[in-house]
């Protein structure tokens, strides 16, 4: 895995000199662009995509936009807010993951204009497309939850995994409990990787458990749904993890207000009552409300009526715009806004892109596959694979059902390796050819 020894400012600075990459990144005052593929946003969806296409592509052929000068592998936060691992080893600067053949602008889109095939962005440039990729993932609404921001900044028993700026103080948060209430949310909004609130909420209760502290330690997990997971089996299983842990669970509640001066918390609850609740905390992790970017909510011709992208949902191609895909968080799945969903998404969204270049239409479609292992401890998980139908695609015949060990450390090891080397440089599809290989064996054996 590539991990980031230096301090990153610098680093920054010293790659933005040298352009190991050979990137483009000049941006010159009151330009128009033009280009073949326009890519928004250079996150995982992004750079998974955009690795693809350069190697069809010409180099001024391909831009992305992104803003941001670091690239975080954001599975890995869970890890970071148990102390497993440190921020570094989630990110690199994106002059070492982006793709070569490609022209980066440090940027972000003021307004799109689809049927003009361009977008402005916020310094004034235009850039002209024949093809746009929507890869612009989701914002965290933490100023939606009264209260939640001044007490992420001032307060050291409320965190979140849900930022890079807060990963880390989350386990320091862990790390000082002492007695009392600890709290975990989860909002009335889809959210990247639906599962990590109830990771984080399993993992600080075996921390505790390893350490001894458990006697005077109630745990509370609130979230805004009616279940667990979207799988029976896996629900129930879920919850009697939570009960052997002793986690109180309350469904259907969303978080309004933090008050981190009386430790409290106030949720409304989701049912045909006006209902409110509030409860005592010690320690409060919180994961934000999430909606897609605002430049994309703005545009009405590209959304649907929540804002996300309106794209087909199996060929995600746009419903209205036959030159521009989505995927990611921004696309309107709700269940699959996980890496893995991405690695196969972009091969879709690439299919279909390289399709058009060439003047025909691509068969091939996004299932709505995705994989979401479920951390229960600090040697157990649950691998769960399912997809748009919730029917299991599951990859491995025998391990699933139940918490393992060897899913622990596929999901601690085996899987970051797969983001950096694999999944970022283009030529990770996902795990069907292995599901073929070891079910066509598993089968055989069976005979």
């Amino acid at each position: 895995m590539l991990v980031l020894k230096l301090n990153l400012p610098s680093q920054i600075n010293r790659l933005l000199h040298t352009n190991q990459n050979n990137i483009s990144t000049i941006i010159r005052r009151n330009r128009t662009y033009c280009c073949k593929v326009l890519m928004v946003g250079g996150g995982t969806a992004g750079i998974a995509t955009a690795a693809r296409l350069s190697k069809l592509l010409c180099k001024e052929e391909l831009i992305i936009v992104e803003p941001e000068d670091i690239h975080y592998y954001q599975s890995c936060f869970t890890w970071i807010g148990a102390g497993v691992k440190k921020l570094q080893e989630s990110a690199q600067v994106n002059l070492k993951v982006f793709p070569k053949n490609s022209v980066w602008l440090r940027d972000s889109v003021a307004c799109f204009s689809p049927k003009n095939d361009c977008v402005t962005l916020e310094s004034g440039h235009v850039i002209e497309y024949e093809m746009m990729v929507l890869a612009m993932g989701v914002k965290m609404d933490f100023n939606k939850i009264k209260g939640l921001t001044m007490a992420l900044e001032n307060y050291r028993n409320v965190s979140t995994i849900y930022s890079a700026k807060y990963a880390e103080k989350t386990f320091k948060m862990i790390k000082e409990f002492v007695a009392g209430t600890a709290v975990f949310t989860s909002p009335n909004t889809p959210v990247k990787c639906l599962t990590a609130p109830l990771k984080i909420c399993y993992l600080a209760q075996d921390y505790l458990r390893i350490n001894d502290k458990l006697c005077d330690a109630d745990f509370i997990f609130a979230t805004a749904d009616s279940d667990l997971y979207p799988i029976g089996k896996y629900d129930e299983l879920l919850r009697k993890i939570a009960k052997r842990k002793r986690i109180d669970l309350h469904f259907k509640t969303n978080l309004i207000e933090v008050k981190p001066d009386k430790r409290q918390v106030i949720l409304e609850c989701l049912n045909d009552s006006d209902d409110k609740i509030t409860l005592d905390y010690s320690l409060l992790h919180v994961t934000p409300p999430m909606s897609p970017p605002q430049a994309l909510q703005d545009c009405n011709e590209l959304v649907d009526d929540r804002g996300y992208a309106d794209v087909d949902l199996y060929t995600l191609r746009h419903n209205n715009f036959d030159n521009i895909f989505a995927l990611g968080d921004c696309s309107p799945g709700d269940k699959n806004k996980t890496t893995s969903a991405i690695s196969v998404q972009s091969s879709t969204v690439f299919a279909g892109i390289k399709a058009a270049l060439e003047g025909r239409t691509s068969e091939e479609i996004y299932n709505g596959y995705t994989a979401c292992p479920v951390i229960t401890g600090y040697d157990k998980c649950i691998l769960t694979e399912y997809d748009y139908s919730l029917k299991e695609k599951n990859t491995f015949p025998y391990w699933y059902g139940f918490e393992s060990r060897l899913m622990y450390y596929i999901k601690k090891y085996i899987m970051p390796y797969i983001y950096w080397r694999l999944l970022l440089r283009g030529v990770w599809n996902g795990t069907e050819v292995f599901r073929r290989i070891l079910h066509f064996e598993f089968l055989r054996r069976r005979r």
